[in-house]
């Protein structure tokens, strides 16, 4: 049996133990509880979880009323009469009340005393036939009813009771197994993560590589708040003794290079504001081999080492 078929039939189960299937599925219900032992056991297991609920519920006491409109709601054809939840039987009264105690009584109280007219011709007989009242009042047959009939509906009353606290309990657990069982199989939607928005302040930095070569960057260039540029050399470059390495910038408000001096091609360098003027993005950095003391002219006159551009990061777009 495959595990979607194991899952199905355990919930048909549920519904079975919580009386919710009609009379064709009671009876396929029936069918697998006779022929498949794991049904057996799935029935048991609802039943148990079902049992759990019900204990923890808080008695209480419906009227005979409510009783019957309960027991004709849930479409019981056996169904007591209404009449019946107010009277117990006879068999079903305690041993030990205080009923069977007149019992003995009544042959001796049940003859009525003799006529005036006869017994009041012997003096000493009236007087014999007065004495039995101030001792041992008669009890009449009317009298032993009325004495029994408090005790035979106590017993009564509690009997109805209980059998109210059980249908009550019973509906009351149907009720809760169905919501838990409403949300135990309704689906879990995972919980989206919450996502932060980080906003970074625009900065202009670029990645200086040698020519011909896109994809190993040399240097690391970045721009910090008050204009000074540092860069970072990412590769080792070695150059002859007789020449050196001079830093150029230029951009479009600048066509012309403009030298910001010789360099180590191998430590970090940084350019002062003052010395590197405005920036703005699009700007060339690049870094030119030149003769011993840098270029003879005003301008890169030897081979471009490393050359990159000048991109702004961070910068909210503008809505369109």
């Amino acid at each position: 049996m495959s595990s979607a078929t194991q899952n199905a039939q355990h919930i048909f189960m549920g519904e079975y133990t919580l009386g919710l299937l009609g009379p064709q599925e009671i009876a396929r219900a029936h069918a697998l509880l006779g022929e498949d032992e794991s049904a057996v056991i799935s029935a048991l297991l609802w039943e148990d979880r079902f049992l759990v609920l019900t204990d923890i519920l808080p008695p209480i006491d419906p009227s005979p009323q409510l009783l019957h409109d309960i027991q004709t709601a849930l479409g019981h054809d056996t169904t007591p009469a209404l009449s019946s939840l107010y009277r117990q039987p006879a068999a079903r009264k305690p041993a030990g009340t205080a009923v069977a105690a007149p019992a003995p009584v009544v042959p001796a109280a049940t003859p009525t005393p003799p006529p005036p007219s006869t017994e009041r011709k012997h003096p000493a007989a009236d007087t014999q036939v007065a004495k039995p009242p101030l001792n041992q009042p008669p009890a009449t047959t009317t009298q032993v009813a009325n004495a029994s009939s408090p005790e035979e509906h106590a017993p009564k009353g509690r009997s109805a009771k209980a059998q109210g606290n059980i249908w009550l309990w019973r509906v009351t657990s149907i009720l809760l197994a169905v919501i838990a069982l409403f949300l135990g199989l309704m689906p879990t939607q995972p919980i989206a993560p919450p996502v932060t928005i980080v906003e970074v302040a625009p900065t202009l930095a670029a990645i200086l590589q040698a020519p011909g070569q896109s994809s190993t960057p040399g240097w690391i260039v970045t721009v910090d708040p008050q204009g000074n540029v540092l860069m970072n050399p990412q590769v080792r470059s070695d150059t002859p003794a007789d020449t050196s390495v001079q830093l150029w910038t230029h951009g479009p408000t600048m066509p012309q290079p403009r030298s910001l001096g010789l360099v180590d091609p191998n430590q970090p360098i940084t350019v002062p504001a003052n010395i590197m003027g405005d920036i703005s993005a699009g700007q060339i950095v690049e870094m030119t081999l030149e003769p011993k003391g840098g270029s003879p002219v005003a301008s890169p006159s030897g081979p471009v080492l490393f050359i990159g551009r000048l991109v702004k990061f961070g910068e909210t777009p503008a809505p369109r």
